[in-house]
């Protein structure tokens, strides 16, 4: 497929479908987006910037089936985390904390080699390059990561002390994550 006429698409569906749980995109990462999407030979074609969240899910629950109990695109208090646990299902309840994911459509394999170098210079070493015969993919994550189960079968495994203690941790995984988000975005305008 055309690079141009592929980038064309991508564009008008981001600005008029959604396909995310939440439904739209995270602020966040709009800067880094717009940034890359104004690059002739790049476009984004997903995205999250990085997030605490508290979910309900079983083991064998798929990817869009588990119940959202809280979540942010920024650093969280514990008195939110607190009030996301008050009605608990039945399900194990995880607080997770995940890094920044972006998929980056690339012109040619050159340019994805390019953006590949430039997100490992500012710490993203989870970056790779993907190809079919008709697309090549960069895909950049966070390396930040923490997933704790806080309750099973709607009872808390942990005390409140505990739970002040893994937000704190989470917090910081979530600011050691935006500040590589930050410096990729510096990075960007150059590329």
């Amino acid at each position: 497929m055309d690079f141009d006429k592929n980038k064309k698409d991508i564009l008008h569906k981001l600005q008029t479908i959604d396909k995310s749980r939440k439904g739209s995109l995270d602020k966040p990462i709009l800067p880094l987006l717009n940034i890359l999407n104004k690059k002739k030979d790049y476009v984004t074609t997903s995205s999250c910037s990085g997030r605490i969240y508290v979910m309900a899910a079983e083991e064998n629950m798929k990817k869009y089936e588990p119940q959202w109990l809280f979540m942010s695109h920024e650093a969280v208090t514990f008195q939110k985390i607190q009030r996301a646990l008050k009605n608990m299902p039945s399900q194990t309840v995880w607080l997770r904390q995940e890094g920044l994911i972006l998929h980056v459509a690339c012109r040619t394999l050159q340019h994805a080699e390019k953006l590949v170098m430039l997100a490992r210079t500012v710490g993203f070493k989870r970056t790779g390059i993907f190809a079919t015969s008709n697309k090549i993919m960069v895909e950049i994550m966070g390396s930040e990561r923490m997933e704790i189960p806080l309750s099973e079968k709607g009872k808390l495994l942990v005390d409140d002390t505990y739970v002040k203690y893994l937000v704190a941790v989470a917090n910081v995984k979530f600011r050691a994550n935006s500040k590589r988000l930050s410096a990729l975005k510096k990075a960007l305008i150059v590329l």
